[in-house]
């Protein structure tokens, strides 16, 4: 194998040196190691670029300064790089040390090569250097495997079928590219030259199948400048290729720019070196981009395309063979995905079932629950009223307040028992509204009737209004009251002393009957008003405030009024107020009765 060096140098200095400018060095015996590797990596860098220039210079003449010296100090500096990295390390990161064992084995494949050959630049095959040479492969290979093996292990058998795919249809097309070298290394020459000449193409479809299976895995974390190793093993395998199709054309000149792409390629392998032996970085620290490609599907066109030509050319069993298998394999995750798809769609209807099981007994549980408090709440109230109307006997100053604390205590707690009811009933729709033509203004008036005490407690001034009393709904006179109540008790209680509650109703708008409660109250925050018509929500800026409430009101209103084919929007702005619009169809025949009287 020939001598090794640098391509488009000015791109690996600029970003060296962006490196070095920005790191901030620590102090004492660490500063003076990040010091040796910036060192280190300046002087590999000058080393690469005179080894391009004296390679320019030389014209394709082999040069001993040159082709020997500059060759061999190409390779040497990354090696010191990379194990004054994993010293840095304490050896503790296998990755590292292997790497640096596969450069150090190139490296002394190299300097035989250079004191060895010809003055043509020629060495016969096999010889020692190419040892060294191979060996950096499965080394590297090894050190990519230790990168990700934690990370692998954890994957899911979908994710490693997929990376499988990758690699093999990868092979197929390396298997094209690098059939020449691989019929070469089998015509002629004894065993041992047929197997060496073999293992090179082999290691290199190798190391990019495994690189492109790694890459195929968006998961996967391989740590700070990840890239970095992938571009310099890349570009190191693409100059072994491009060496062996020229070579296999008789067309190789030792000494010439072709030279240059291995140094390029261990530049690259040497930065990300350094930088896990400064950084401190762990793989898990930085995730890799997603690629925006899906290789896995990448590889299927891949191999569809080699079993293509093959048809056309005559191309190598191995490479027919690899494009064969990536087709085959790629039926297995589609396999193996219908598979999951039927576990997890029958797992889910399982789910679904015991979640609804699950939801009915809650609310058998609730009904149950809330009409065994209502019995006792109706006796607790009853006889409350009945001690202070005096059938009771005559009853002290003072205990008349208790009671009456007990009496409103006894109320609040019945309507929140009949609030739990309705909201079980409407849940499990056993409590279907039973419509009969109703009144808008009497329903409006009674509801707004029943919420003044409270809001001339509160000192909250209210307004009712109606302009058109002919106005009639078919609705559960009931469940719709309730409903109007619940907004209207909601606008007094979040209203401040000295501000208003307006009640309107009007209509008919667009064959629907409007009824519109507008407060200036504390308003609702933007992020809580979807959430509104949730059980048992409340909205933010009321929750640490002393409101009396669960969050029920709401959700009962909106579930009625959609049980009449209404619809309830809120509008609000924090600070300001809040309006409650609620829509209900007009009755067929409700705008043609007269104007009622009393209701």
């Amino acid at each position: 194998m020939p001598c090794r060096t640098v391509t488009r140098l000015t791109v690996i200095m600029s970003v060296i040196r962006h490196a070095l400018v920005s790191r901030a060095p620590a102090l004492g015996a660490t500063t003076a190691r990040i010091s040796a590797l910036s060192v280190l990596l300046g002087l590999m860098i000058g080393l690469d670029a005179l080894f391009l220039v004296g390679l320019i210079a030389s014209s394709g003449h082999t040069n001993g300064l040159v082709s020997v010296w500059l060759s061999s100090a190409t390779q040497w500096v990354p090696v010191a790089i990379f194990w004054l990295a994993a010293w840095r390390a304490r050896f503790a990161r296998l990755e590292l040390t292997l790497a640096a064992a596969g450069i150090t084995l190139s490296a002394l494949g190299d300097t035989y090569y250079s004191l060895a050959m010809d003055g043509d630049g020629y060495l016969a095959f096999p010889s020692p250097a190419d040892a060294g040479y191979l060996l950096f492969y499965p080394l590297m290979v090894a050190a990519l495997v230790v990168l990700v093996r934690r990370q692998i292990r954890t994957a899911t058998g979908i994710v490693l079928l997929e990376s499988l795919l990758a690699m093999v249809g990868a092979s197929a097309v390396l298997a094209v590219v690098l059939d020449p070298m691989i019929g070469d290394a089998l015509t002629g020459g004894s065993v041992v030259e047929g197997a060496i000449s073999v293992a090179y193409p082999l290691f290199d479809l190798m190391l990019l199948a495994v690189m492109v299976g790694i890459t195929a895995v968006p998961s996967i974390r391989l740590g700070a400048r990840w890239w970095s190793l992938f571009t310099g093993l890349a570009i190191f395998a693409a100059a072994d290729v491009a060496y062996a199709l020229v070579e296999h054309q008789g067309a190789y000149l030792a000494g010439t720019p072709l030279d240059v792409a291995w140094a390029v390629g261990l530049a690259f392998i040497t930065w990300w070196g350094a930088g896990k032996g400064t950084t401190g970085e762990d793989a898990s620290a930085r995730p890799r981009r997603a690629l925006v490609i899906p290789i896995p599907a990448a590889a299927v066109l891949a191999g569809l395309v080699v079993l293509l030509v093959g048809t056309q050319v005559t191309l190598s069993t191995l490479a027919v063979v690899l494009a064969g298998l990536t087709v085959g394999l790629a039926a297995v995750p589609i396999i193996f995905r219908q598979a999951m798809l039927g576990r997890t769609l029958a797992a889910q209807a399982e789910a679904m079932q015991r979640l609804t099981d699950l939801d009915r007994d809650k609310t058998d549980m609730m009904v149950t629950m809330n009409h065994e408090f209502r019995t006792p709440l109706t006796s607790i109230n009853g006889h409350i009223e009945l001690l202070l109307d005096g059938d009771g006997g005559e009853i002290p100053p003072l205990a008349v307040g208790m009671l009456r604390t007990i009496e409103a205590n006894g109320a609040r707690l019945q309507d929140l028992v009949d609030d739990m009811l309705t909201a079980a009933r409407l849940e499990a729709g056993t409590d279907a509204p039973v419509r009969t033509p109703l009144y808008v203004s009497g329903l409006v008036s009674r509801a707004a009737a029943l919420v003044a005490p409270l809001a001339r407690t509160r000192g909250v001034s209210m307004d009712v209004k109606c302009d058109n009393f002919a106005l009639v709904v078919d609705a559960d006179g009931g469940q719709l009251e309730r409903a109007i109540v619940n907004v209207i008790d909601n606008a007094v209680k979040f209203t401040p002393k000295g501000g208003s509650v307006t009640v309107d109703a009007r209509g008919p708008v667009d064959g629907h009957v409007v009824v519109e409660v507008v407060d200036t109250g504390i308003g609702i925050p933007a992020d809580d008003l979807p959430r509104l018509s949730t059980r048992f929500f409340r909205a933010s800026n009321v929750q640490g405030a002393a409101i009396a409430g669960v969050g029920l009101g709401l959700s009962i209103t909106d579930r009625v009024v959609r049980a009449h084919d209404g619809q309830v929007v809120i509008r609000s702005a924090l600070g300001e107020g809040t309006t409650v619009t609620v829509l209900l169809p007009v009755s067929p025949t409700g705008v043609l009765m007269p104007r009622p009287t009393a209701d």
